[in-house]
């Protein structure tokens, strides 16, 4: 369930990607790395990195999941983190 989740984010992801490719060349991408379970600790890494992200004016971000998995309430939360920012 957790692969699909991670899937269907990447692949929206994509989709934004490609529909604004102009918005890339105006500034940095932000890369941000997750390792381990994911859980609340996690979850709030990801929405404070996304804010860093667009204080500083990036373009866009990166963000790598290397995780067995963990709580679907906070991968709900990381996904609404991405979709919101």
């Amino acid at each position: 369930m957790l692969r699909r989740a991670l899937l269907a984010v990447s692949l929206g992801l994509g989709v934004i990607g490609l529909a604004a490719p102009a918005a890339a060349d105006a500034g940095e991408i932000a890369r941000i790395e997750l390792t381990g379970v994911i859980d609340q600790v996690n979850a709030a890494y990801i929405e404070e990195a996304l804010r860093v992200a667009a204080g500083e004016g990036d373009a866009a971000a990166l963000i790598v999941i290397d995780s067995p998995g963990g709580e679907l309430t906070s991968m709900d939360r990381i996904i609404k983190a991405i979709l919101a920012s």
